[in-house]
């Protein structure tokens, strides 16, 4: 009986090939998820800056604080912001003391935002929607 010598290597060889082009597809997959969830993330935080610049304006017209359809229905938010423009849910609260809450929720995201008239966009002070040990504090 003739024996072949090699035989079952190029089996072998080529499972390890498959194993290492699926490892780095995986990888490469994540890196783009981050990739994409960071620049949610900036988009969201800029969302706020932009609510925060409109309120700006529209106390020194109106001498009061404005919720988000107020400030979209007087041109000074893109209607965007009405849907969830980078996976972000944006909302205003009007609050008692003569000031507001804007969120920026995302329910798919990691992280969620917040500011308030102190235009300062934060991260959400709940530790599960905030990087670890940055619940409550300043985005940088």
């Amino acid at each position: 009986m003739k024996r072949y010598a090699g035989r079952g290597s190029s089996s072998s060889t080529l499972l390890i090939g498959v194993a290492v082009v699926a490892l780095a597809a995986a990888v490469a997959v994540s890196g783009v998820v981050r990739s994409r969830q960071a620049r949610n993330e900036s988009a969201a935080a800029a969302g706020l800056q932009a609510i925060n610049a409109a309120q700006n304006v529209y106390v020194m017209t109106h001498d009061e604080f404005a919720t988000l359809q107020q400030l979209v229905d007087d041109g000074l938010l893109d209607d965007a912001f009405r849907s969830t423009p980078a996976g972000y849910e944006y909302s205003v609260t009007l609050q008692a003391d003569r000031d507001y809450l804007a969120t920026a929720e995302a329910p798919d995201g990691r992280y969620d935002f917040y500011s308030t008239s102190d235009y300062v966009v934060r991260f959400s002070t709940d530790p599960e929607r905030a990087p670890m040990g940055r619940a409550g504090q300043p985005v940088r």
